[in-house]
C-alpha cells in the first residue's frame, strides 16, 4: 500500500504531554500514514503551505478565516495542581492565597480568574514564579515549588501516578483552547482528514 504522510504542527508542552503518548495509536490503526511533527513558531502565519495539521491555541473573539477548518480538542478548562504535601494544608480554596501561585508569563489572569470561580476574592492574590512554558511550570509544581492552575490535560500522568493531585474539584473557563486546524481543501479521507478525525476521538 502507498505510504501517505501529513506534517503536523503543533504547540511545544501539548505535543509532549498530551499529543506524544497517544500517537502511537494513531500509528497502528494507520500504519500507512506518516506524521512529520513540527514545532509551532508564534512569528509564523499558522496555515503555512508546508504544513498539513496544525495545533493552535483558539482566543476569544479571534475569528477563524473561513478557508481553515478548525475542531475544539481539549484544554478550555483550568484547575490547581500540587503535590500531596502542599494539598493537605489546603482545606478551602481561599486557603491557596496562603501558597506560591505559579503562573504562565502568557495568561496571568488564570490564578484570578480560576479563584473568582470559586468564590474566592483575588484582590489580595499575589502571584509567584512565571513560566513562559506550560511544560517547566509543571516540574516546578512536581517539585513542590508552589501550586499551579493548568489545563489537565497536560498533568494526565502527574496525576495518575499521584506526583500531583488536584485539590479542589472545581474548573473554571477560560474561554481559550486548543484547536487542532486545516485547510478546508483537504479531502477528508486524506492523511490530514484522517490525522484530525482520529485526534478528535482522543479528545472524547
Amino acid at each position: 500500500r502507498e505510504r501517505l504522510k501529513a506534517i503536523v504542527s503543533r504547540l511545544a508542552t501539548l505535543g509532549t504531554r498530551w499529543l506524544m503518548p497517544r500517537l502511537s495509536g494513531f500509528h497502528a490503526r494507520h500504519p500507512h500514514i506518516d506524521i512529520d511533527l513540527r514545532q509551532s513558531r508564534r512569528e509564523e502565519t499558522s496555515w503555512l503551505e508546508d504544513v498539513d495539521v496544525w495545533i493552535e491555541i483558539k482566543r476569544p473573539g479571534r475569528p477563524w478565516p473561513r478557508s481553515i477548518a478548525a475542531r475544539y480538542l481539549v484544554g478550555r478548562e483550568i484547575s490547581p495542581v500540587c503535590t500531596p504535601t502542599i494539598a493537605r494544608r489546603l482545606k478551602t480554596p481561599a486557603d491557596l492565597l496562603g501558597e506560591t501561585l505559579l503562573h504562565h508569563t502568557s495568561f496571568p489572569g488564570n490564578w484570578g480568574l480560576w479563584l473568582d470561580a470559586a468564590g474566592v476574592a483575588s484582590e489580595k492574590l499575589k502571584l509567584g514564579g512565571g513560566f513562559d512554558l506550560a511544560s517547566n511550570m509543571i516540574v516546578a509544581a512536581c517539585s513542590g515549588m508552589g501550586a499551579a492552575v493548568v489545563q489537565l490535560c497536560l498533568v494526565e500522568r502527574e496525576l495518575s501516578t499521584g506526583e500531583l493531585v488536584q485539590p479542589f474539584a472545581l474548573t473554571a473557563s477560560t474561554g481559550r483552547g486548543y484547536y487542532v486546524c486545516a485547510r478546508r481543501s483537504e479531502a477528508p479521507d486524506g492523511p490530514a482528514g484522517q490525522f484530525m478525525a482520529w485526534l478528535a476521538t482522543q479528545a472524547g
